[in-house]
């Protein structure tokens, strides 16, 4: 089975994106303003890693010296995978620093000092960090561009830190839905109050240039052992070389399906919030309530859909996961058809055989 492999938008994906614009000024931006500090701001979908990232690359191929330091191993696996692909050597310093509050306690702040990163630009992702602790990485580095989600930039505000960076450039990266439009409008019933999904002009945008693709599949299965079997299907050589998320309802379920798969010779990891994220396999496995940053994924399988508890919070949480599919959505159940979804338009989705 393949590694867990990342793939990048092209360079037109991003130009023809909602923030194709600012995205490129942002990855391109070779010093060309005063100001030593940038503030990528983003919800979520934004592309906001994606930008990151080729905001790394583009700095490691004009010779200059980047550190990427995140919160999130998971992003550093996305990182380690694009440094090797693209034949680039980039310094890293990831999930050294534990409590970001507290990072003028960390060993971090020794590592940072002992090997002399004064020279290098900082791209940080950093949620929680605080104002000690920020003051001190300002005194390292020369340049720091801090990119931020919409939960981020609520503690950006707590810790007054925006006080600490004048001046400072700063751009705002809007929803940037970049998947198929049948799995979106499947999706967005989950958060029927969210004002993104509510926003028509969102939704023509989606529809105009990503109006492609299967509508998302909910399908029944009389038991785990026949939705395994189907997994054979979407596994075999036709399917190889994708990425495939598997959600299941409840943390420990992780563990059982995990040893159903590998029992039939599958190889797949665990995501877990503290689990090793150095060799994932194209198979990955959470649970809904899966908090950290996760990239998008080709497929993603919803397990026993049935035992997923209807309300607002889990609502979101499938929301969140769902909009990471980038070409198949399977929803399984076994019995009774969900009653989450029985206010879901029935155009929305398919309920035929798979395969």
């Amino acid at each position: 089975m393949a590694k867990f492999i990342f793939k990048l938008p092209s360079e037109n994906d991003i130009r023809n994106s909602t923030n194709g614009r600012i995205a490129l000024h942002i990855i391109n931006n070779d010093y060309d303003y005063d100001e030593k500090y940038m503030l990528v701001a983003g919800e979520q979908n934004s592309g906001i890693e994606e930008v990151a990232i080729f905001r790394m690359i583009k700095l490691l191929h004009n010779q200059k010296k980047v550190l990427f330091l995140s919160h999130s191993k998971m992003l550093n696996t996305v990182v380690k995978s694009v440094l090797e692909s693209q034949k680039l050597n980039g310094d890293l310093c990831v999930d050294l620093i534990g409590n970001w509050t507290n990072l003028h306690k960390s060993p971090v702040l020794t590592f940072l000092i002992e090997n002399n990163f004064c020279e290098y630009e900082l791209l940080l992702f950093a949620p929680n960090i605080s104002s000690v602790g920020f003051l001190y990485l300002k005194s390292i580095f020369d340049r720091i561009t801090i990119f931020d989600s919409n939960y981020q930039q609520e503690q950006l505000n707590e810790t007054n830190i925006r006080n600490l960076i004048e001046p400072f450039n700063e751009f705002n990266l809007r929803f940037n839905y970049k998947n198929t439009y049948q799995i979106y409008n499947f999706a967005r019933y989950f958060v029927p109050n969210n004002p993104i999904t509510n926003d028509k002009d969102t939704l023509e945008a989606v529809k105009k240039f990503n109006n492609f693709g299967d509508f998302p599949k909910v399908l029944k299965f009389n038991s785990i052992f026949e939705l395994i079997e189907r997994l054979r299907n979407i596994t075999n050589d036709n399917y190889r070389g994708q990425n495939i998320l598997i959600l299941v309802p409840q943390r420990n379920d992780s563990q059982v399906i995990y040893t159903l798969l590998t029992s039939y010779n599958f190889e797949c990891s665990i995501l877990g919030e503290e689990g090793d994220f150095t060799d994932l396999k194209s198979i990955l496995i959470t649970s809904i309530d899966f908090q950290k940053w996760l990239p998008t994924f080709d497929i993603v399988l919803i397990v026993d859909f049935q035992a997923i508890e209807d309300n607002e919070q889990n609502r979101k949480l499938i929301w969140e996961k769902i909009i990471l599919c980038k070409n198949s959505l399977i929803i399984s159940f076994i019995g009774e058809f969900p009653k989450m979804l029985n206010d879901f338009p029935s155009e929305t989705y398919s309920d035929s055989n798979l395969f």
